[in-house]
């Protein structure tokens, strides 16, 4: 029962609130006297925009609110630990939002493989927002590594297919290897 009563009370303390270039709004875990937040919203304003760095002297905002010592050192420990726990939430929600990206990328990738198959070579579709269509391209298809000549190859002993597919499509022959036309589906 107690869980469900400390719960219940940080649900009431989580009240957004209007901060800074910072940030839009600040969830609050914990309850801080509003003189000390207005001057720590005060030295916000002297906040780096870029880095969130607080000049050095910001500390007289803090030194101009006249509320006990302790108490004064206690709020401010807790407005860190809301500070960590805010920084908490955004990482976790940047990486949710990666990951998500990842996935989004990869059915888009799987869908364009369909399309691939499903529309025919040359074929184009298209209505007033998109557009389906194929396009030239060629790559290098090496057939034998070894036949390649030395002065194609990289220290790693890599075929350098760029090189081989400008020296076959100016007309050099290249032991090994052959000039493929590809087709590739591009969407709008």
């Amino acid at each position: 029962m107690q869980r469900a009563d400390d719960r219940r009370q940080m649900q009431r303390t989580m009240r957004p609130e209007r901060r800074s270039v910072m940030s839009v709004t600040e969830w609050r875990l914990y309850e801080i006297n509003q003189l000390l937040l207005d001057a720590i919203h005060a030295a916000n304003e002297k906040a780096d925009p870029e880095t969130g760095e607080i000049p050095a002297d910001w500390c007289t905002f803090l030194d101009g609110v006249e509320i006990e010592r302790n108490t004064k050192c206690l709020h401010v420990a807790r407005y860190i630990k809301s500070l960590r726990a805010e920084a908490g939430a955004v990482t976790a929600e940047r990486d949710a939002l990666a990951h998500r990206a990842k996935m989004l990328t990869n059915k888009a990738d799987s869908l364009k493989q369909y399309l691939a198959g499903a529309v025919q070579p040359g074929e184009e579709l298209k209505d007033g927002t998109t557009r389906i269509s194929w396009r030239k391209s060629t790559s290098v298809s090496v057939l034998n590594e070894t036949a390649i000549p030395e002065a194609y190859w990289k220290i790693e002993k890599r075929p350098m297919l760029r090189e081989i597919g400008d020296a076959l499509k100016s007309g050099d022959q290249v032991p090994g290897c052959v000039l493929s036309e590809n087709k590739n589906i591009q969407i709008r």
